[in-house]
């Protein structure tokens, strides 16, 4: 198929317990993509798991995920099966339209991640750290080990001044000790923010979390088209 790729797993990176950073590499022909796609890996010839690319694109083709596999991700974990088990595996793609070119005419942009939803948004920021934009992030997380590439965001922010990002804490009772902005990510965002007018939202997590933040986002004058999230196809 033109659009299938053959890769193999070049390293396993564990950031949490139930969270890991998969790096593939391909076997020959490298997908081509642009940061903020994905693609769905063939785990049967019925079922697919869709994943985001975490990286930008580069010269040696290598592909890296951010996967969290406890047991409520059942499809993650036979990801993880089949890599650690150093089987080629197939992906078709790529897909989504998540670009960065969607916020070429606004001057601030926003990314909006729940959990390992950071995944694309690490490839977006790797292009638009560049950019010559205001860029906040917001990753909301339900501990704060999660917020596994801090020290990645700690560097963006050294090193563009127009760069800033807030970790969110879902749920604080568990984590008396935590100094840091707390609740729903989509919320928080909502309430630091009175209008989104200048804004383009690059937002990526769980399905419910999208559908409330494109509601209120609008609410609150982020232009339909400004929204960007593969909500539909993803």
């Amino acid at each position: 198929m033109k659009n299938e790729f053959t890769y193999y797993c070049h390293k396993i990176t564990d950031y949490t317990k139930d969270i890991s950073l998969i790096s593939l590499a391909p076997v020959s022909r490298p997908l081509l993509y642009t940061a903020g796609q994905y693609v769905e890996v063939v785990l049967t010839s019925k079922e697919t798991l869709p994943l985001s690319i975490a990286n930008k694109p580069c010269s040696d083709g290598h592909l890296e995920f951010h996967i969290r596999h406890d047991k409520n991700h059942i499809l993650a974990q036979e990801f993880i099966d089949s890599v650690t088990q150093n089987k080629e595996i197939h992906l078709l793609g790529p897909k989504g339209d998540s670009t960065l070119d969607k916020a070429n005419k606004v001057n601030q942009i926003l990314f909006v991640a729940g959990g390992t939803g950071f995944s694309p948004i690490n490839a977006l920021l790797e292009e638009a750290i560049s950019l010559s934009k205001i860029i906040h992030l917001y990753w909301g997380v339900r501990r704060p080990e999660d917020a596994y590439k801090e020290n990645f965001l700690k560097k963006c922010q050294l090193d563009n001044k127009h760069f800033s990002y807030t970790i969110v804490l879902s749920d604080p009772d568990q984590y008396p000790n935590w100094s840091g902005a707390t609740g729903l990510v989509h919320e928080h965002v909502a309430k630091r923010h009175s209008s989104f007018e200048d804004f383009c939202v690059f937002a990526s997590g769980p399905y419910p979390m999208l559908k409330q933040a494109q509601v209120i986002f609008s609410q609150q004058g982020l232009l339909q088209k400004h929204f960007i999230s593969d909500l539909q196809t993803y």
